[in-house]
């Protein structure tokens, strides 16, 4: 499988039909409708128009029926499912629905309308309840509220800093000769709440000596009586718009039942909407309209006898022109489909090149899997991920995402397994003996050396396959020559090295390690001249050429920096099994008795769950690094539109023709 090849699509037909194909185009899926190119002969015939009434209409119902299942969502009682999925819809039960969409989006509007009557008694209550507590702060007043004078004094209510001396600002007052007396009738950490009698002739000389020390006057407006009076007349208030707001809730509770409803026309109005916009891309004629777009290859047929049946329309279909992007389809099999979405994080793959994922692949869940190497952990995830994937509903973008991590963990079983990790040496310990090895190959915690020379290993097969990708996008684009100068030569010239470095790596074979030596100068040499005499072939002039292939050999050190980042695979490997093997010895230290055993099975529990979340997020990570750097950087031309098809982008329901 790889890169879905595209035709690229001109549709000509009657205007009158213009409304009905692009639905039908719609249903079908398969067109990557373009902006329609308008030349100028034709400039006078044809021309692109967006209805933006329709389309102003549209957002406003869209608007009312979002809002209405934002407020209906919050009050649906019904239990909800983990993963979020759009519920099937049969086409004959849609249609109904559409020609019900007047009354439900008037219910929309009443759902809105109830919002608001309910934020209005919410908005009640938080006023009251602020009133109550600036009340709350006047709790010593003793005099009714609307009371500002008397026929010889004036009454002053305010605030001052709570840091403000009242017994200075006192004698400042009595030193000046003026009648009056400053009375706390409440306080908090920030403010002091008082209470001023001042004669009514000294009215102006007191408030100024108040507002030098911060006084801020208080206007309790619309209140009468003492502050306990109003304080219960607003909790009488309160309690009526908590009653009122409890009748307003229950009311949209049993709204709610029609939120599915709501949710289908929010749908309808959204595919008429895409519909809208699409049609601006269309070029319209008094009588005819043309449009174009790219069509996947295996289904030019299909579409071909669709709209002939139905319409008269004049369908070309050509492929792409030599130097024309076309949007990337991938197309796998059932494993490397699983991976789609890594490559598609970093980029997908330019048309013109080879899809990566079928090669990635392998290389993606075996690195996860020797990562986390635990095979407890591989099996919980495989176990999971498999039962989620085979017996749960999902979205394409989930159920790619959950077969993924479903074979990632069957391969952390196999490498589990060969390093004898089952939730670190969980089986040892149950066999009395916690240094037994029950490993089927090797165990990584005694040998770590002999994991290193493996894992360094498996990076020059990734790097090598990543050349030999790169040889294929060359052989694709048919520079042939380019295939034997910058892959075969690269070939020779890293082998060399490869060779020359082996005795140096721990835990390679003695045998083998002086052996390799001689053979790596060969081809060292070999290469070397081999690639000075091509890498600077562009240049235009001899000084040129020699130093572009001088220039060349410096990416031998990034080819073994490269090879060393693959030491991650030992590192985090070792960090899995070491990290669950004091997880079992902390559980273990309270030995068999019934008390060790309850505190074996809570450590046990928490560490490994805490253990295999912190390294299965370390091995996605890491292994999608080692492809997107070491692998990618090889040969991966990126950039590809991807293809989107115009068809029913729907957020709540998938209807079933």
């Amino acid at each position: 499988m790889a890169i879905v090849g595209m035709k690229k699509l001109t549709l000509v037909g009657l205007h009158d039909d213009r409304h009905r194909i692009l639905t039908r185009l719609m249903e079908i899926g398969a067109v990557d409708i373009a902006s329609a190119e308008i030349d100028d002969e034709l400039g006078g015939i044809f021309n692109k128009n967006t209805d933006k009434e329709d389309l102003l209409e549209l957002s406003g119902k869209i608007a009312v029926l979002e809002g209405a299942i934002s407020v209906l969502k919050q009050f649906d009682k019904r239990e909800k499912p983990i993963f979020k999925v759009r519920r099937d819809m049969a086409a004959h039960d849609y249609m109904g629905m559409v020609l019900r969409r007047h009354e439900v989006l008037a219910r929309a509007a009443e759902v809105n309308k109830t919002r608001q009557e309910l934020l209005q008694a919410r908005s009640g209550i938080n006023k009251n309840l602020n009133a109550i507590t600036n009340l709350n702060s006047w709790s010593a007043l003793s005099i009714p509220l609307e009371v500002e004078s008397t026929k010889n004094t004036r009454i002053l209510k305010g605030m001052m800093p709570a840091a403000a001396d009242l017994d200075a600002i006192g004698e400042t007052i009595a030193g000046s000769g003026l009648a009056g007396w400053i009375e706390i009738t409440g306080s908090d950490p920030d403010q002091k709440y008082i209470t001023a009698y001042v004669h009514s002739d000294d009215l102006q000389p007191v408030s100024s000596i108040l507002k030098r020390n911060g006084f801020a006057p208080v206007s309790f407006q619309g209140y009468e009586g003492k502050i306990e009076d109003n304080i219960r007349k607003i909790e009488f208030s309160i309690s009526d718009e908590r009653q009122k707001a409890d009748g307003i809730e229950k009311k949209l509770a049993e709204m709610a039942v029609h939120l599915d409803e709501i949710e289908t026309v929010y749908d309808y109005y959204t595919i008429r909407k895409e519909i809208s916009l699409t049609d601006g891309d269309v070029a319209s004629g008094k009588r005819i309209f043309f449009l174009e777009g790219w069509v996947p290859a295996p289904l030019e047929q299909r579409l071909y006898d669709e709209l002939n049946e139905k319409w008269t329309v004049d369908l070309k279909f050509r492929d792409p022109d030599e130097d024309e992007e076309f949007p990337v389809l991938l197309s796998n099999g059932f494993i490397a489909d699983s991976v789609q979405d890594i490559t598609g994080m970093y980029s997908l793959p330019s048309p013109k090149s080879v899809d990566p994922n079928p090669v990635m692949a392998p290389f993606f869940i075996l690195f996860f899997g020797l990562m986390l190497s635990d095979a407890g952990y591989g099996l919980v995830m495989a176990l999971a991920c498999g039962a989620i994937y085979f017996f749960v509903k999902l979205e394409d973008t989930m159920r790619r995402f959950m077969k993924m991590m479903m074979l990632c963990g069957i391969a952390t079983i196999f490498w589990g397994a060969l390093f004898g990790s089952w939730f670190g040496n969980l089986i040892p310990i149950l066999m009395g003996d916690a240094s037994k090895d029950i490993s089927i190959w090797f165990a990584p915690v005694t040998d770590p050396e002999y994991l290193l020379m493996w894992s360094l290993l498996f990076g020059v097969i990734h790097i090598y396959t990543g050349l030999a990708m790169k040889a294929a996008n060359l052989i694709k684009q048919r520079k042939y020559l380019a295939v034997v100068f910058d892959v075969l030569f690269w070939y020779v010239f890293f082998t060399g090295a490869v060779l020359l470095v082996i005795p140096f790596v721990p835990g390679v074979p003695a045998g083998l390690s002086g052996a390799t030596g001689p053979w790596g100068g060969y081809l060292l040499m070999a290469g070397a001249v081999l690639l000075l005499l091509t890498q600077g072939r562009k240049s235009k002039n001899i000084a040129g050429k020699i130093i572009g292939g001088l220039a060349s050999m410096y990416d031998l050190i990034g080819f073994m920096s490269d090879v060393l980042s693959y030491s991650r695979l030992l590192a985090l490997g070792l960090a899995t099994s070491v990290i669950a093997t004091i997880v079992n010895e902390m559980g273990s230290m309270g030995g068999f008795s019934f008390t060790g055993v309850i505190v074996f099975i809570l450590v046990f529990a928490v560490g490994h769950s805490l253990n295999f979340m912190l390294n299965a997020l370390g091995a996605y990570v890491h292994s999608s690094r080692l492809q997107y750097i070491e692998y990618f950087g090889k040969f991966y031309e990126g950039g590809g539109k991807p293809f989107r098809p115009f068809k029913r982008n729907t957020k709540y329901i998938r209807i079933k023709d």
